[in-house]
C-alpha cells in the first residue's frame, strides 16, 4: 500500500512539472522533509528515525495530493529519552495535554514530540534502539505533519480523519518495514482489531455517522484510536475506495472554521451515493467481524520479525501478549529459546505465559514460567481473583546453572490434560528441570512476556506436538 501511495504522488508530481531547465551549478541535496532533533545522539537510532520519517512523510503527502517535497514551513521532530522532558514540552505548547499518548504533535509550530520508549538501557539499548514502537510514533506523528503542511484547514480535521489517516499510514509504513506479513500479525494492530471486534459484539460501537462527527465519548482512550483507524482503513481499502480517494480531494479544496465536520461529513455521503449511513454502516460492521486479529496485547511492547518476537517492558509494568487461539484441550508442548539483554532491571527475566482464561471484569488466569538467565526458573499459578496478595502461588522452582544474560535459553514445557487437571514438564537447555501439577485445564491461549525493566527477544517460539524432538 505505501508503493501505491508513493506512486500516486510520484504521477502528480510528473503530471505537474515544469519543463526541465539546464542547470547554472550542481544541484544541492534535497534537505531531508521533517528535521529529527532532540536526545536521539546515536547516530543509527536518528538514521533510523529519519528513514521512517520520510517513508511516512512521503506516503501521507500522497493522501492529501501532495508530491512529498520538503515543506517550506521546516517541520520537526523532537526525540525525548526521558518522559519527564517530554511532559515538560507538554506542559509548555498544549496545556499539560497529552502526557498518556508520550507523543503529540503541534499544528502552530509544526513541530512533533515523541519519547523514545519503552526505556531501553545497557545492552538492551545497543539491540533494540530505536524499538519498533517508537518508530511507529515517528511515523504517526510525522503523518501529522505531512497534513499540517499540505492542508490549511487540518486544525478544523475531525479525529477520525486526522487520527485515522496518521494510524494508517503509520500501519504501512511499519508493515513496509516488515515485521510481519499482514496486519493481523502485528501484536499491536491486532489488539487494536481486536478492540473494535469486542465493541461490535457487545453493541457499543457507535454508528458511522456519529464517528464521522466524532460522537465516540462512550469509547474509552484506546477504543477511541483503534475505531478511527479501522473506519479510515475500511473507507480506504474496502469497496468505497475510489470515492473515498475523491472525498479527500474534497477535503484538500474545503475551508475550515465552524460547521467543518458535517460539512465533511456531507461530502462523503454525496461521494459514495449513499442516501443513508445504514448501509455502509452496515458493511463497516460486517468488514470488522472479518478481521482475523492473531495477537493481544495487554501490556507493550512486542515485535514480531520473522522467528524473533521482540519485547521490551516499561519500568513500571510486565510486558505481556497472548495469541488468540487456544493452545486445545489435546497434549500439546510450547519451544523455542529466549535471549534477554542486559537494561534496567538487575535480574532480567522473561514469562512464557500458558492457558489464559478471562473471567468476569476481564480478570486474567494463567500459568507464569518466570525464566531469569544466570539464576533460576519459577512456575507460577496467576489468577487476577484472588486477594491481592495471594494472587501469585509458586508451584515449583529450580536453579539454571550455566545460563546467562546475552545468550539462548531453550525451553520446551509439556502440558498433559489429566482428569481436569494439567501436569506440566519443563525441560531448560534439553534437561528436565521441573514438574508440577496444575489444578485446571491450561487449554487456553499461550504468550510471552518480559517483567518490568527487562528486554527480549524470543526465537522460533511454537506450539509443537507432544514427543516431538
Amino acid at each position: 500500500m505505501i508503493a501505491l501511495l508513493l506512486a500516486l504522488a510520484a504521477a502528480q508530481q510528473e503530471k505537474a512539472a515544469p519543463q526541465a531547465q539546464p542547470a547554472a551549478h550542481a544541484p544541492r541535496a534535497n534537505p531531508p522533509p521533517v528535521a529529527i532533533v532532540g536526545d536521539a545522539d546515536d547516530a543509527r537510532l536518528r538514521k533510523r528515525a529519519r528513514e521512517t520519517a520520510e517513508l511516512a512523510w512521503k506516503a501521507a503527502s500522497a493522501l492529501w495530493g501532495e508530491d512529498g517535497a520538503p515543506s517550506e514551513r521546516e517541520p520537526s521532530l523532537h526525540l525525548y529519552r526521558e518522559i519527564a522532558d517530554y511532559e515538560k514540552a507538554c506542559d509548555r505548547l498544549i496545556g499539560g495535554s497529552l502526557k498518556q499518548n508520550l507523543a503529540f504533535s503541534e499544528w502552530t509550530n509544526f513541530t512533533s514530540h515523541v519519547v523514545l520508549q519503552p526505556p531501553v538501557r545497557g545492552d538492551a539499548e545497543k539491540r533494540f534502539a530505536p524499538t519498533w514502537t517508537t518508530l511507529r510514533l515517528v511515523a504517526h506523528e510525522t503523518a501529522h505533519l505531512a497534513r499540517y503542511c499540505a492542508l490549511p484547514s487540518s486544525s478544523s480535521h475531525p479525529g477520525w480523519l486526522a487520527d485515522g489517516a496518521a494510524t494508517y499510514v503509520e500501519s504501512h509504513v511499519l508493515d513496509e518495514r516488515g515485521p510481519a506479513a499482514q496486519l493481523d500479525d502485528v501484536p499491536f494492530f491486532a489488539t487494536d482489531e481486536l478492540r473494535v471486534q469486542r465493541l461490535l459484539k457487545a453493541r457499543k460501537l457507535p454508528e458511522l455517522g456519529d464517528l464521522l462527527l466524532d460522537k465516540t465519548d462512550s469509547l474509552d482512550f484506546y477504543e477511541r484510536y483503534a475505531t478511527r483507524w479501522l473506519l479510515f482503513r475500511f473507507l480506504m481499502d474496502g469497496p468505497h475506495a475510489p470515492a473515498f480517494r475523491l472525498f479527500l480531494d474534497d477535503v484538500r479544496r474545503e475551508g475550515g472554521g465552524d460547521g467543518f465536520e458535517e460539512r465533511i461529513a456531507a461530502a462523503l455521503q454525496k461521494q459514495l451515493g449513499a442516501a443513508d449511513w445504514k448501509a455502509v454502516d452496515a458493511e463497516f460492521r460486517a468488514w470488522i467481524g472479518k478481521l482475523a486479529p492473531k495477537w493481544e496485547q495487554l501490556f507493550v511492547t512486542l515485535e514480531i520479525d520473522g522467528d524473533d518476537w521482540n519485547q521490551c517492558a516499561f519500568d513500571d509494568v510486565n510486558a505481556m501478549a497472548f495469541r488468540t487461539t487456544p493452545a486445545g484441550a489435546k497434549p500439546y508442548a510450547v519451544e523455542g529459546s529466549v535471549t534477554l539483554y542486559s537494561d534496567r532491571s538487575k535480574g532480567p527475566q522473561a514469562n512464557l505465559l500458558l492457558g489464559r482464561e478471562v473471567g468476569s471484569e476481564s480478570v486474567n488466569r494463567f500459568l507464569s514460567i518466570a525464566l531469569v538467565p544466570g539464576a533460576d526458573v519459577t512456575l507460577f499459578d496467576f489468577d487476577g481473583g484472588r486477594a491481592a496478595d495471594a494472587q501469585w502461588k509458586r508451584l515449583g522452582y529450580a536453579q539454571l546453572a550455566g545460563s546467562a544474560v546475552g545468550k539462548p535459553l531453550a525451553f520446551r514445557v509439556d502440558c498433559t490434560p489429566n482428569g481436569g487437571k494439567t501436569e506440566v514438564a519443563l525441560a531448560v537447555d534439553g534437561k528436565p528441570v521441573a514438574r508440577v501439577t496444575v489444578e485446571r485445564s491450561l487449554d487456553g491461549p499461550w504468550g510471552v512476556g518480559a517483567q518490568a525493566g527487562s528486554s527480549c527477544v524470543w526465537h522460533k517460539v511454537k506450539l509443537a506436538a507432544v514427543g516431538s524432538k
